[in-house]
């Protein structure tokens, strides 16, 4: 009756564990989901993350038997899960069970009482040792000395000379400057005119202003292919320039076999053989 009894407690404790092994479960996946909704603000991820969880739980409940709330809840130790195996055992399995536990009962106070502590063999006594006698200890003996030894003389270093240092490099020569740049230094109109590029500033065109103290150079245009101020060319000890005074028909530069126009105020460097195009002119640089 009594075993019975204690089976039926096993089974009862049992299933409240699963309970509430399972309730802790449910709390747990819910605070997994809610922090993780908490933190990311994504259902998604938090769904992905509690299923994980129930995907870990079903996996230790195919393991152990258990869930890991009731797990934490309740280990069953050796005897409970013993009582719990003979509850759901077979009848002649129980009887069984029964008989080995009675028989056990009744055997163990004989074993008690037949059961004599071994005792520890007593040796006989040995003999007594000498004591060892000391030895004899060697008297030190005096170093020998060789009557005629001479002191060995003392060998004096050889001096290392030292090399000569290194003569200082020579410094490097100067660069030579750049040679100046050739600048054209005369303008050959169309007529076979030649106008001097150096001093003021000269203004070309079919009737140019001089307002700021430049050379007016005139050309005879009655079909009015070009502008009244049409170019201006600019001569320094460093550059000759042209720049286009924003003409009509525009200006450009034939530099060796290739003519290039002109941007409005921009000025361009100019060499010697050089030649402006302007309306129906041509006007050559030397």
């Amino acid at each position: 009756m009594s075993f019975q009894q204690d089976a039926a407690g096993a089974a009862k404790a049992r299933r409240h564990t699963s309970v509430g092994g399972l309730a802790i479960d449910f709390v747990v996946t819910a605070a997994i989901v809610t922090l993780t909704w908490w933190l990311s603000n994504s259902w998604l991820l938090a769904g992905i993350v509690g299923a994980q969880y129930v995907i870990v739980a079903l996996f230790v409940w195919r393991i152990t038997g258990g869930t890991p709330g009731s797990l934490l809840i309740h280990r069953p130790s050796s005897e409970a899960a013993r009582v719990a195996h003979e509850a759901t055992a077979t009848p002649d399995a129980l009887g069984q069970a029964v008989q080995d536990r009675a028989f056990a009962s009744a055997a163990a106070p004989q074993a008690a009482a037949q059961w004599v502590p071994p005792q520890a063999p007593q040796s006989a006594p040995l003999p007594p040792q000498p004591s060892p006698q000391p030895s004899p200890q060697p008297s030190p003996q005096m170093p020998l000395v060789a009557r005629n030894s001479q002191p060995t003389p003392m060998v004096a270093p050889i001096p290392i000379p030292m090399p000569a240092p290194a003569p200082a490099p020579a410094p490097a020569p100067a660069p030579a400057p750049a040679p100046a740049p050739i600048l054209p230094t005369t303008l050959v109109l169309s007529t076979g005119e030649v106008v001097p590029l150096k001093g003021a500033a000269l203004i070309v065109g079919r009737n140019p202003r001089a307002d700021d103290g430049e050379i007016a150079v005139v050309l005879d245009d009655p079909m009015k292919s070009i502008s009244r101020s049409h170019f201006r060319i600019t001569a320094t000890e460093a550059s000759v320039q042209v720049v286009d005074l924003g003409s009509a028909n525009g200006t450009r530069l034939r530099r060796a076999g290739q003519d290039l126009a002109l941007t409005a105020q921009q000025a361009v460097q100019l060499a010697p053989g050089d030649s402006i195009l302007l309306g129906r002119f041509e006007l050559r640089l030397n």
